[in-house]
C-alpha cells in the first residue's frame, strides 16, 4: 500500500438562498504527483443541512510501478441539525454515511459516523464524533477536534482519531480555516 498525502484548496459558492457548491482541487502526493477533484452540494432547509459529496473524481494512478493503484471514486451522503445559537452557545450534531465500498489494504470500506459540535460564541468550537465500517471488520474509531478563533474570520483547528482495534484509522491533523 502506497501512503497517500492530499494538499487542496477548497472554494464553496452558493446557489441561492438554500444551495452551496463545493469543490476541492488537490494535489495526490504518493509515488507520483497526480492531480484530483473532490466535489459537493448542500442544502439548508431552517436548522436541517443535508449534503452529498464525491471524492477522488479523477480516480488518480498514485504509483510508479507495474501495479497500478488508483483512488477509487468514493460517495458520501449526510445530515446534520444545526440550530440557532441561545446564549452565544450553540450545540450541532451529523451524521453521515458511506453510499460506495471502497477496497484498501485493510479490506473493504463503508463507514457511518455521527459527531457532536459545541461552540461559545463563534470563537471556541470542542467536537466529538464516531465512525464504525459496516462491510467486513467494524474498527470503530473516535475523533476529538478543537477550533479557536485567532480574528473573526480566521480558525486554527487541531483534530484527533484513535481506533480501538490494530486497524483502525488513526491520525492527527492540524489547520488554518478562512471565513468571509
Amino acid at each position: 500500500m502506497t501512503t497517500v498525502n492530499e494538499v487542496g484548496v477548497t472554494v464553496n459558492q452558493s446557489v441561492g438562498e438554500h444551495l452551496v457548491a463545493g469543490s476541492t482541487l488537490k494535489l495526490v502526493l504518493a509515488d507520483v504527483t497526480r492531480g484530483d477533484i473532490d466535489v459537493g452540494v448542500m442544502g439548508r432547509f431552517g436548522p436541517v443541512r443535508a449534503a452529498i459529496v464525491m471524492k477522488h473524481l479523477a480516480e488518480p494512478d498514485v504509483t510508479s510501478g507495474e501495479d497500478p493503484e488508483q483512488l477509487q471514486r468514493q460517495v458520501r451522503v449526510g445530515l446534520a441539525y444545526v440550530p440557532l445559537p441561545r446564549d452565544g452557545r450553540a450545540i450541532n450534531l451529523s451524521m453521515d454515511a458511506d453510499l460506495t465500498t471502497t477496497v484498501t489494504a485493510l479490506g473493504n470500506e463503508r463507514h457511518i459516523a455521527a459527531g457532536a459540535e459545541w461552540w461559545v460564541r463563534r470563537r471556541l468550537g470542542v467536537r466529538g464524533g464516531f465512525t464504525a465500517n459496516t462491510v467486513d471488520d467494524v474498527r470503530p474509531s473516535f475523533s476529538a477536534g478543537v477550533s479557536a478563533a485567532a480574528r473573526p474570520s480566521l480558525f486554527l483547528e487541531a483534530a484527533a482519531t484513535r481506533g480501538t482495534a490494530a486497524a483502525a484509522r488513526n491520525g492527527w491533523g492540524v489547520g488554518a480555516r478562512v471565513t468571509f
